[in-house]
């Protein structure tokens, strides 16, 4: 099915994509060659100084995320958010509340979770942080993201 979806793209953008596959493969394997950090699935807390930090406001960060789940309706999709997922998000299983994106603070957001946000504006260097809430029993599918400088913790 996935195939055939392809075959309706335009040659072009079958290209584009393709290549566009390619280069992130690249790039992938070249940050891995070249990071300071462990390529492994799970990464030593040392290597992130500041996760002590975050650990000791985890209190105050889990209250904040109690409240918005009050009300799930309130928080979209993963692939609500980013389209591109809807390969790994299905139905309202997977669900994101950001607070940072690229850089980017979402004010709206981080006015409801104060203390998450006072947290994350210590961590240095920090460009993406939300909350990614599963429902029970649903599995992400093995997958890959474009790059590995998006940490999960």
């Amino acid at each position: 099915m996935a195939e055939n979806l392809a075959e309706q793209r335009p040659f072009t953008q079958r290209v584009i994509v393709s290549l566009g596959k390619k280069i992130l493969r690249w790039s992938g394997e070249f940050e891995s060659r070249h990071s300071l950090i462990p390529s492994t699935p799970k990464i030593d807390n040392h290597y992130f100084p500041w996760v002590d930090k975050l650990e000791a406001v985890y209190p105050e960060i889990r209250e904040e995320l109690s409240e918005l789940l009050k009300f799930p309706e309130r928080i979209p999709a993963f692939h609500q958010i980013s389209p591109d997922q809807k390969r790994i998000s299905k139905g309202n299983n997977w669900k994101t509340f950001g607070l940072y994106v690229f850089g980017e603070r979402i004010d709206a957001n981080c006015r409801l979770c104060p203390q998450t946000a006072k947290a994350l504006a210590a961590i240095p260097n920090m460009r993406t942080a939300m909350f990614s809430i599963l429902q029970p029993h649903y599995h992400i599918v093995p997958h890959r993201g474009p790059s590995r400088r998006m940490v999960s913790v």
